[in-house]
C-alpha cells in the first residue's frame, strides 16, 4: 500500500519494482530451518553413536572383533555425512536466498527514504506542486496530504523493519546451524 501512495511517478515505479523483488525473494527464501536443524542434529548424533560403537569394538581383542559390524557402521557414518552435506547445501542456498532478500529490502528502504526526502522538500517548497503564490488553504491541503502519505510510508517501513529484524534472526540461526559439526 505504501508503495502505491508515493506521489512521485519515477519513485513509485522504482518502489513497485523493488516491492515485487521483495515478494519474489521472500518466496525463494522460505526455508524450514527447524526441520533442517533437527535433521542435521539427528545425523550428527547418529554419527557420534556409531563412532562410539566402533571405538568400543576396537577395544575388544582383535580376534574377537566384529569386523563386519565395524565396516557396516563406517558405511553408515559415510551415508550420514553425505546426508549432512545435502542438508548443509540446502542451508547454504537458503542463506544465499535470505541475503538476496535482505538486499531487496534494503533497496526498498532506500526508495522510501528518498520519497520521504522529496515529500519533506515539497513541504518546505509548496510552490513546486502548487505554483507561485499558493493560497493558505491549498498549502494546508498539501500539508495534510504530505502528512498522510508520510504516515503511510512510515507504517510500511515499520513492517519492513520488523521483517528485516526477523530475517536477520533467521540468517544468524541458519549460520549457526550450518557451522555445527558435532
Amino acid at each position: 500500500m505504501g508503495v502505491n501512495l508515493i506521489p512521485f511517478s519515477s519513485l513509485r515505479s522504482d518502489a513497485t519494482t523493488a516491492a515485487g523483488e521483495v515478494a519474489r525473494r521472500k518466496n525463494e527464501a522460505e526455508i524450514d530451518t527447524n526441520t533442517l536443524k533437527n535433521q542435521k542434529e539427528s545425523k550428527l548424533y547418529d554419527i557420534k553413536q556409531l563412532k562410539e560403537k566402533i571405538a568400543n569394538e576396537e577395544r575388544v581383542e582383535e580376534t574377537l572383533r566384529r569386523k563386519d559390524d565395524i565396516d557396516k557402521w563406517k558405511k553408515e557414518i559415510e551415508e550420514n555425512n553425505a546426508r549432512i552435506r545435502e542438508i548443509n547445501e540446502k542451508m547454504t542456498k537458503g542463506l544465499e536466498a535470505l541475503d538476496r532478500l535482505a538486499e531487496a529490502r534494503a533497496r526498498l528502504r532506500e526508495i522510501f527514504d528518498e520519497a520521504k526526502s522529496q515529500l519533506s522538500d515539497l513541504r518546505s517548497n509548496p510552490e513546486r506542486a502548487l505554483g507561485s503564490n499558493p493560497s493558505d488553504e491549498d498549502k494546508k491541503k498539501l500539508e495534510e496530504y504530505i502528512r498522510v502519505i508520510l504516515g503511510e510510508i512510515e507504517d510500511e517501513e515499520k513492517g519492513h523493519k520488523q521483517a528485516e529484524d526477523e530475517l536477520k534472526t533467521s540468517r544468524d540461526k541458519l549460520k549457526e546451524i550450518l557451522a555445527k559439526t558435532e
